[in-house]
């Protein structure tokens, strides 16, 4: 299933502006960047200067970001970040839905976020056209579409539930401290060689769930496909954390718990790593 598939524009005006940027897409590399909040550094990270700095070999060409916090990030505004290096600046703003036929249940579980009522009742997706003015890299104009989900509903319910794929993960500065997130995505790591990730910008915070992750699996009857981590790139300090750059190597065979253990301690460097 394609992204494409799932949305539909909330007015024929909307609808024009989705079918033009899907226009030039045939293989969809979705960025997926959970609890984003007000920081768009994806954006400046995944141009063609900083791709080469990475190593990274090729962009993705769609890019999603995922918060509950509606009031938080206010996505209304003209200006949505501004500090002394970066203006990021709205230039367009279109409403968009969920196919009724793609049988997606939006919820916010209070088990995963700290204020759940600052959540949308409905499901709340923009299509954001933005203008980005960086002291280093100049004028960037993008596209990103902004579903104000909890990101396990996102990972079940859009993912999963559909089979996008996903080829570019950002996590950084997640929240689980005092930012409102109650549930770490890192459970997703599991997952990387079944959806089809090809790279990571990634800090070294891991908060591994044992139960979500059964649970999961047993929904979706989840074989883990077997993937190696290969450090790319230079080590970023972005949002206060310092943030790594992977390449997910996909490799023949199934996963077991002890190579993913060895994933998972290679991400946080650490050889205890976190697991409830």
């Amino acid at each position: 299933m394609k992204l494409q598939n799932l949305l539909i524009g909330n007015t024929p005006k909307d609808q024009a502006e989705l079918d033009m940027f899907f226009s030039d897409i045939e293989e969809e590399k979705i960025l997926w960047y959970p609890s984003s909040g007000t920081d768009y550094r994806d954006i400046l990270e995944v141009t063609a200067p900083r791709l080469l700095l990475h190593g990274i070999k090729e962009p993705p060409n769609i890019i999603c970001h995922t918060d509950y916090f509606a009031k938080w990030i206010d996505l209304d505004k003209e200006i949505l970040h501004k500090d002394e290096r970066t203006t990021v600046q709205v230039v367009g703003r279109c409403n968009v839905l969920l196919r009724p036929e793609a049988k997606v249940i939006y919820q916010i579980n209070p088990k995963h976020v700290d204020f759940p009522d600052e959540a949308p009742i409905h499901p709340t997706i923009y299509f954001l056209k933005l203008k980005i003015n960086s002291n280093i890299l100049g004028e960037i104009t993008s596209n990103v579409f902004f579903f104000l989900f909890e990101n396990y509903n996102f990972l079940e319910q859009i993912i999963l539930k559909n089979r996008i794929r996903i080829t570019h993960f950002v996590k950084v500065r997640e929240g689980c401290g005092f930012g409102g997130n109650r549930k770490s995505i890192s459970v997703f790591y599991s997952l990387l060689g079944n959806i089809g990730v090809k790279y990571l910008f990634i800090d070294d915070e891991i908060h591994y769930c044992r139960m979500t992750h059964d649970r999961i699996a047993y929904e979706f009857s989840i074989q883990h496909k077997k993937f190696d981590l290969l450090s790319i790139g230079s080590e970023l300090f972005w949002s206060g954390f310092k943030v790594k750059v992977f390449e997910v190597i996909p490799r023949h065979g199934d996963q077991n718990k002890e190579e993913f253990i060895a994933i998972l301690e290679q991400i946080s460097g650490k050889n205890d790593v976190d697991i409830i």
